[in-house]
């Protein structure tokens, strides 16, 4: 880890050996932390839009950065936002990456994500109905999930 002093243990919950060990495998999936690493490794703004919340999280914004990209959070998995052409334009064709001055298109996600959330397209894990997805045992909300994730190592959890 190049950031030592940045992502010590009680930042990761473990060494930073043992986190890098464990992010590496394909069951685990990766959170705020590597928002803000991807951020700075790839030199670019990146700002989360929460369904549930409407908040939006911004990783790398104190750097300078010029231009952002926007994900959407429905509280278990990221999707990224972009600004398509039209509906029938080739996907190649949609924006991205946006200027950091453009405030416009924070609005516009921002609204999106308010839609969404009047929709219910988000995912509450306080108190939705869960299922390991290593060893098949159902559990209420996210502390049930955390606790088995505790006693079994397993990690990979989905929605009944």
């Amino acid at each position: 880890m190049s950031e030592p002093e940045s992502y010590n243990e009680g930042i990761l919950g473990k060494s930073p050996e043992d986190y890098c060990d464990w992010i590496k495998k394909e069951e685990n999936w990766g959170g705020e932390i590597e928002l803000h690493i991807l951020s700075i490794y790839f030199g670019i703004e990146i700002f989360v839009v929460d369904i549930l919340t409407n908040n939006l999280y911004k990783y790398g914004h104190e750097k300078n950065f010029m231009e952002r990209i926007f994900l959407l959070y429905d509280g278990i998995h990221y999707d990224s936002l972009v600004e398509a052409f039209n509906r029938t334009a080739n996907e190649s064709n949609d924006t991205t990456k946006f200027s950091v001055n453009d405030n416009g298109i924070v609005n516009d996600f921002k609204k999106l994500a308010a839609d969404l959330n009047k929709k219910g397209k988000y995912l509450d894990l306080g108190g939705c109905e869960l299922q390991c997805l290593v060893c098949g045992r159902g559990m209420k909300g996210q502390k049930e999930a955390r606790e088995h994730a505790l006693v079994s190592k397993h990690q990979n959890f989905g929605q009944i």
